[in-house]
């Protein structure tokens, strides 16, 4: 990356910690993703989503194959089943929570509604080995 992009990571860094330390936890988690995004340009584009892909638009296709038939029947989903991602208010509510484990619910949940994880081994922003190494235990 050149200096301009350096010096920019590092800013951001500092204002993603100020953030986190003073308990506004929201605001950490936007500029945490904005970091993933000026490392992802400085990559050349490649996909915050898949880094064995590079994008123009930064976008996936991964809502279009949780609503396609093919997609539903591979994970099991009835069908037909209308994919929709959560309303921002709903994820917004939760960026409190993103500095605390919730592994001590994991069981009540499993217990009353069925889940799926989806999470990106490719993906920059999932801590893939870690969540693989939570659901194995």
């Amino acid at each position: 990356a050149d200096r301009r992009t350096r010096d920019e990571l590092n800013v951001l860094e500092s204002a993603a910690f100020i953030s986190a330390d003073a308990g506004n936890y929201w605001n950490s988690t936007n500029v945490s993703n904005t970091i993933l995004d000026v490392f992802a340009m400085a990559a050349g584009g490649v996909s915050t989503l898949n880094f064995r892909e590079f994008s123009d638009d930064m976008t996936d296709g991964y809502a279009d194959w949780l609503n396609d038939t093919v997609g539903q029947e591979f994970l099991g989903v009835p069908t037909p089943f209308d994919y929709a991602e959560c309303d921002s208010d709903v994820s917004d509510d939760f960026y409190d929570d993103n500095m605390e484990s919730i592994a001590a619910i994991y069981p009540f949940i499993f217990e009353k509604i069925p889940v799926l994880f989806y999470n990106g081994q490719d993906d920059d922003n999932c801590d893939y080995e870690g969540v693989m190494n939570y659901l194995n235990m």
